[in-house]
């Protein structure tokens, strides 16, 4: 064996997933941005050209937009003087297309991969309403260039992943312990917000505007909380197959104490109850279900000293306070104000019911730009709505399309770990009817990662079904012979 293929089975594994995991928190609090992103884009550029094996780059590629650190980040604004500078953004540049193009060899070159992918059509719809959203429009030239990005993150992203590898065992194993280990990161990174915070002293600041001030830096609060919410049922999988029952314990109470502290309502709404749905099932049919319930219960008591301790010693306490007003209409992060901008939406529909008024007329006919505010923030907060008043007629029936799609490709099928990818999707479908993670392009490579792995588990269970239906037969037919020969004599 040579060095070569030492290094991809080395990188192949679930320790490296790990490694690539620490690696990049240190580069996060170092906020060693650029260095780390190229660094990364280089090595997973040249891992999908040489390596065989799918993992070792695509570890590399999901877990590289997580070095993006607090204190580079613009956060809610276009501000800031680091990714705004030339040489940061040509390189950023460069290394989205070292891996983006290492991608397209790959699947260029394992094209019969291709073959899984069940959904071209529905995508490509997608694609179609999304380039002509706003066609003829005064902020066209914008909305396109928008739309184009979106593109290549969804329709794009889904082709290259069909065709860059096929239903190899483990697998689901791979897709585990990669999302496992990055929603753990997630919550680390978001611990670490406040300690930052104290050390640089600013946390009494960030006590009178929590949830603002929570920028992990490649997202804000409502991101972070969110991202873990898509990743932890496979920390569920990990429990569910008795792999170190404590630690992922400890991690999985970590992580949902993590999302509360986001702030996050989409995440909450959506997510807790999962993550009690998976914990009772996890609970019932795990043997160890004892000591999962001492972990949690140890857990919830260390949680609540310490919120103790905090608010002893600090004002900690008052950040509760915004919960008072979070789901009133005139608080201007509520999302019960969402209604007033589904409105906008409709009147954008009535006005352009064809194509669409576009997906920057709001941003443009505000005063978001002299305030350095980002498109995002004008967004409908509603994947559906944002479709209906942004791409009209065209919109509607591309977006039902691939939702229907989806819904039956993954529901009708049967295959491995269907539980854990079909949360995955339907999870981050249901945020994104309150939030703008539809249109977040780096989150579009963890849920159509996750769809593309679910389509290539079917493939698999498909030919298995194939073998055994195939073998039935044989036997059958050499039964009959035998039973002719038999007459026969």
């Amino acid at each position: 064996m040579n060095i070569l293929k030492k290094i991809e089975k080395f990188c192949s594994g679930e320790k490296f997933v790990f490694i690539v995991a620490i690696l990049t928190f240190l580069l996060h609090i170092v906020a060693a941005d650029i260095a780390g992103i190229l660094l990364y884009a280089i090595l997973a550029g040249a891992g999908f050209v040489l390596f065989k094996d799918f993992r070792p780059s695509f570890t590399l590629m999901a877990s590289a937009i997580f070095i993006v650190s607090m204190q580079n980040s613009p956060g809610y604004t276009t501000g800031g003087n680091y990714y705004t500078t030339p040489v940061v953004l040509a390189l950023a540049a460069v290394s989205i297309f070292l891996v983006l193009a290492g991608l397209a060899f790959r699947t260029i070159r394992y094209r019969e991969n291709l073959k899984s992918g069940k959904l071209y059509v529905p995508f490509a719809l997608l694609s179609v309403s999304l380039l002509l959203a706003g066609v003829g429009q005064n902020y066209y030239k914008v909305s396109i260039a928008f739309a184009a990005l979106l593109t290549v993150s969804g329709v794009g992203l889904y082709v290259l992943f069909s065709g860059s590898f096929d239903p190899f065992d483990g697998l689901l194993d791979y897709i585990t312990s990669l999302f496992s280990v990055l929603a753990l990161l997630i919550g680390l990174q978001i611990f670490a917000v406040p300690i930052y915070k104290m050390i640089n002293g600013t946390f009494d600041a960030m006590l009178d505007n929590w949830k603002g001030n929570m920028i992990v830096g490649w997202g804000v609060n409502n991101l972070a909380g969110e991202m873990i919410i898509f990743l932890i049922p496979f920390m569920f999988r990990k429990l569910q197959k008795g792999e170190h029952v404590v630690l992922w314990s400890i991690a999985i109470c970590f992580c949902t104490i993590t999302v509360f502290f986001t702030f996050c309502r989409a995440a909450m709404l959506f997510g807790f109850p999962m993550i009690l749905a998976f914990g009772v099932y996890t609970f019932v049919k795990n043997p160890q279900r004892k000591t999962i319930a001492l972990t949690i219960a140890l857990c919830a008591c260390a949680f609540f000293a310490f919120i103790l301790i905090l608010g002893f010693c600090t004002d900690f306490t008052k950040i509760f306070e915004y919960f008072k007003t979070a789901f009133k209409r005139d608080d201007k992060f509520a999302w019960s104000s969402r209604d007033v901008i589904w409105a906008k939406r409709w009147d954008y529909f009535l006005e352009y019911p064809i194509f669409g008024a576009g997906f920057a007329k709001e941003y443009f006919e505000s005063d978001a730009i002299e305030k350095g505010k980002t498109l995002y923030m004008f967004l409908a907060h509603n994947f559906v709505m944002e479709m209906v008043g942004g791409a009209g007629i065209l919109g509607i029936i591309s977006t039902l399309f691939l939702l229907v799609s989806t819904g039956i490709r993954i529901i009708k099928n049967k295959f491995e770990g269907k539980m854990f990818l079909g949360a995955t999707i339907l999870v981050y479908t249901l945020i994104s009817l309150f939030d703008t993670v539809y249109f977040n392009s780096y989150c579009h490579i963890y849920v159509i990662f996750a769809l593309v792995v679910a389509e290539k588990l079917i493939e698999r269970e498909k030919a298995k079904q194939n073998e055994t239906e195939q073998s039935e037969t044989a036997r059958a037919e050499a039964e009959q012979s035998d039973i002719s020969e038999t007459a026969t004599i």
